[in-house]
């Protein structure tokens, strides 16, 4: 938000019951472990799930068949190794890449493509090392085993690149001349991103003497246009897609208090109707469906929690059926099959920090996958309470109250 300097205010801290033994601070060491799980992914067929988390403080990822229940160990670190992981993504149906952070190490990041066979009675992966400097733009859906591939050919020149639709095997030998490469770039740019249909459509620049961000987009023509500069320390400004009315629709900043997704049209430059604007929050991200390109989802913090409000039927009406069987519970979806009909959620709330279910929609069964943290299951968390208070100037502050187990002196901050 431009103008709301967030406050928190803190009555009173945590109070909580061991079972029904006397009630005692929780270690600090569990409080701020690692979280076991941490991802829960499932790929577009709702065949494969992949989860990474810590065990503890050593990175786990495992690759689960969901049909034929077998389970395969893809990473484990081992102990005092302190691998970190930064990303994790499908590229394909039996395939994933994920990267890895070591800060002590001399190459700090990592990436790994995972190839996963399948059959009746087992499950396998294959595990390399990807070789080639530079990040995927994005997964070719429509082909098995491509990406768009932004490729740095010199150590010397970060900010040079090219970009290639590229097999995942060319990125493990770091051998692009096989590959097709994508010529029509912009001299600038450093980032690229795609549209919702998977196509290359929008370029990003950042100028560090003069403190400015630029983006471009590819017209009909497929020449780049100039879409917006602005400052990126003061405003957002993020393209999602373009809408059917040919108005591009975005997130940012620039007209309103609060980051909200927008209709900006890229012949006048101007900014046209508001899509979507929470009352209180800034908006984070926002999905546009593939075939008609209408808003689908958008997503906010909520108290600090990740909330996700659907305009696709079919989820919402899965919101409908879970606000049943989670009375009282908050709840979000991560991941879904492309049909939408196998969906990982997470559920919780503020006595509980996340449980894991795999939703198999169609047969109404839910499978549990696992905590959020195990550490803190023992553990029995007195509820939270949120609260607003209005400031003599007229503006509301959040605040948080937990009421203790028993009398106790509260606490200020």
């Amino acid at each position: 938000m431009k103008y709301l300097a967030k406050i928190a205010a803190l009555i009173f801290v945590i109070g909580c019951q061991l079972g029904h033994a006397t009630e005692q601070l929780i270690p600090l060491d569990d409080l701020i472990s690692d979280n076991t799980l941490s991802v829960a992914k499932i790929n577009q067929q709702g065949n494969l799930l992949i989860t990474a988390g810590y065990t503890e403080g050593r990175l786990s990822i495992t690759a689960f068949d969901i049909e034929n229940e077998h389970l395969a160990n893809v990473f484990f670190a081992k102990e005092d190794d302190w691998y970190r992981l930064s990303s994790i993504q499908w590229i394909d149906e039996d395939s994933f890449v994920y990267r890895t952070f070591r800060q002590s190490q001399k190459n700090t990041s990592v990436s790994w493509l995972v190839n996963i066979t399948v059959t009746n009675q087992s499950l396998s992966v294959k595990t390399s090392r990807i070789n080639a400097r530079g990040y995927i733009i994005d997964p070719l859906v429509e082909e098995n085993d491509y990406v768009w591939f932004a490729y740095y050919p010199s150590k010397t020149k970060p900010k040079k690149l090219n970009i290639y639709k590229a097999h995942s095997s060319a990125l493990i030998r770091d051998n692009f001349r096989e590959q097709q490469e994508y010529s029509n770039r912009i001299s600038e740019a450093e980032h690229y991103a795609t549209d919702a249909s998977g196509a290359i459509k929008f370029a990003r620049a950042f100028d560090e003497d003069k403190i400015t961000s630029t983006y471009w987009y590819l017209d009909e023509n497929q020449d780049w246009q100039e879409l917006y500069q602005f400052d990126p320390y003061e405003y957002e400004f993020e393209p999602i897609g373009f809408l059917p009315n040919g108005k591009l629709a975005v997130i940012s900043n620039l007209e309103t208090d609060v980051k909200s997704l927008v209709e900006f049209d890229v012949k006048t430059k101007t900014f046209a109707n508001i899509l979507y604007q929470h009352a209180r929050y800034d908006l984070e991200s926002a999905k546009l469906n593939k075939t008609n390109q209408r808003l689908e989802a958008i997503a906010y913090f909520d108290q600090g929690e990740w909330r996700t409000e659907y305009f696709n039927s079919e989820m919402q009406e899965l919101e409908k059926r879970l606000s049943n069987t989670f009375a009282d519970k908050q709840y979000s979806f991560l991941s879904s099959s492309e049909d939408e009909s196998i969906v990982v959620l997470r559920v919780f709330s503020s006595t509980e920090k996340g449980l894991y279910y795999l939703w198999h929609k169609n047969k109404n069964q839910m499978r549990f996958i696992g905590e959020q943290n195990s550490n803190l299951v023992k553990y029995t968390f007195q509820p939270t309470t949120t609260l607003d208070i209005t400031s003599k100037s007229g503006h509301k502050i959040e605040t948080y109250f937990t009421r203790p187990p028993h009398t106790v002196q509260i606490m200020y901050y």
